[in-house]
């Protein structure tokens, strides 16, 4: 009974062993500085080595940046809550084919300001009472998606780079007053991932370790029934 708790023990953490060394990852970025948008950046980012192992899944993420400025006015002959809205959004797309490039990734990094504005104080100086400039505004957002299906894993498996590219598009806005005019300086910055899961040559999948542990199971019960 002691030799097959001891065996039984032994199979379960050689089981649990696989589970959790079976999977592995790496990865690769680019980096896109921040800069006044509408912008399209196009880079490069490492193909999956196949002699490291099986692929299993991709992930693409992709992490946004918008900072800037917003100037707003009322012209109102009321009092007004103005809300300016510093806002962009951040694509990243697969590029290998330049004429059809698929988008992977969406971000839309954004920061609210609000002001208290009163009936238009007659100059039109983003300032005084009817009006209010905000400095130093700043959000971020980041989004990942994974590609699961081996069938479209191709693209990404070799010894080379695949084309990617980011784009940013200002989509700032104020509201609140009938009467508004508004300034933006929107800029935006992105870094986009791709992160490989595998895994590695030599070790054994999760599915493979539970046949193990079974077969393992079925052997031990058959020498337990025959020491009964």
């Amino acid at each position: 009974m002691t030799n097959l708790r001891t065996a039984l023990a032994a199979t379960a953490a050689s089981v649990a062993a696989f589970g959790a060394a079976h999977a592995a990852t790496i990865m690769d970025s680019f980096t896109v500085g921040v800069q006044t948008t509408n912008f399209n950046v196009v880079d490069e980012l490492a193909q999956f080595d196949p002699s490291l192992g099986t692929l299993t899944k991709i992930e693409f993420m992709l992490e946004g940046d918008v900072e800037g400025e917003a100037k707003v006015e009322s012209l109102d002959s009321s009092a007004s809550v103005v809300t300016a809205n510093l806002q962009a959004t951040i694509s990243l797309s697969n590029s290998i084919d330049p004429m059809s490039p698929v988008e992977l990734v969406v971000v839309i990094p954004a920061v609210n300001a609000n002001f208290n504005a009163t009936a238009f104080d007659g100059t039109i100086d983003f300032d005084g009472t009817s009006g209010a400039t905000f400095d130093g505004l700043a959000g971020s957002d980041t989004q990942s998606v994974m590609i699961t299906d081996a069938a479209e894993f191709a693209p990404y498996i070799g010894l080379g780079t695949f084309a990617v590219s980011i784009d940013a598009t200002g989509q700032s806005s104020a509201s609140g007053a009938g009467n508004l005019i508004t300034q933006f300086a929107t800029r935006a910055g992105a870094t986009g991932k791709v992160i490989y899961h595998y895994t590695p040559d030599g070790q054994v999948p999760v599915p493979g370790a539970i046949i193990l542990m079974g077969s393992a199971l079925a052997g031990l019960g058959a020498a337990r029934r025959r020491q009964r």
